[in-house]
Parts: C-alpha cells; sequence; structure tokens
C-alpha cells in the first residue's frame, strides 16, 4: 500500500471534525458526555486543521494524523483512520512511518488514549507501552530501540 501526505488546510476542517465525531462521539460520550457545540469549539482550538498530515490512497483519504515534534519525543496527538480504511493497514502503517522519523531523530514516541477508546490495544501490539494510567487515560510511549 503506498501511502502519499500532504498537510491538511483550513478548508480541511470541517471534514476532520466530522471524521473527529464520526469516530470518537461513542468514547467521549462514554467517558465524559458529548456536547456537539463544545466539542467542535475545543476541536478548532486545540486541533487545527492546519497541523494535521492527510494520508491518501490514489485520491481518497484513508488517515490523517496531527503530531507535534518536541524537543525529546514526537507526540501523536490525534490520529484518525476512516471507518472505510480501518483493519487494512493504514493506521498501522502511519504509526510504523513515525516510528521510522522517531528512529532517525532519535526520540521516542508518546500519546495518550482515554479509557472508553478500545484502541489501547492497536498501540501496543506496535510496540507503545503504557507508562501511566490517570482516572481517564493511558499514556503511552514507544521508546526508540533501533531499527524497525
Amino acid at each position: 500500500m503506498n501511502l502519499t501526505q500532504k498537510y491538511a488546510t483550513d478548508g480541511h476542517s470541517p471534514w476532520l471534525f466530522e471524521l473527529y465525531a464520526e469516530l470518537l462521539r461513542e468514547p467521549i460520550e462514554a467517558q465524559w458526555g458529548w456536547d456537539d457545540e463544545f466539542q467542535k469549539e475545543c476541536f478548532k482550538k486545540n486541533l487545527p486543521a492546519s497541523k494535521f498530515h492527510l494520508y491518501f490512497i490514489n485520491s481518497s483519504i484513508a488517515a490523517a494524523s496531527y503530531v507535534n515534534n518536541e524537543l525529546d519525543h514526537l507526540y501523536i496527538k490525534m490520529l484518525l483512520v476512516p471507518k472505510l480504511y480501518q483493519r487494512q493497514g493504514v493506521g498501522r502503517k502511519v504509526i510504523v512511518q513515525l516510528q521510522e522519523q522517531a528512529i532517525q531523530q532519535h526520540k521516542s514516541i508518546k500519546l495518550s488514549v482515554i479509557k472508553a477508546n478500545p484502541v489501547l490495544s492497536f498501540y501496543t501490539e506496535l510496540g507503545f507501552e503504557v507508562i501511566n494510567v490517570s482516572n481517564d487515560s493511558f499514556h503511552l510511549e514507544y521508546f526508540n530501540k533501533g531499527p524497525i
């Protein structure tokens, strides 16, 4: 599978929020409750479209990620894979690319997953370790262990 990528633009913002809502409404609602206006406001403020990378298969968007490149680690703020592309290796391929980037930069990768979101095993199967558990989230890290 060949994924090409480019930065999202502000024009992608409505699509990104709709994908976020489609994928995360249920776990967020289970964890804290869902308020559509609050979620839209927080998404716009904390997850600007211009910070997302879009991953394409042909001309279709197969994933979107927002990753901060910090001094000593990469931080995955968001990884969204449309249901059409889930369980086809798209998310795995994005994570492996980020792992390769982290290895080249001699960094680890960190992320958090809310407890109601069933994706914890996806990350642990890719080598992430739970390093802390808070009231509402699992905090994970992938430690740079050399070439994948």
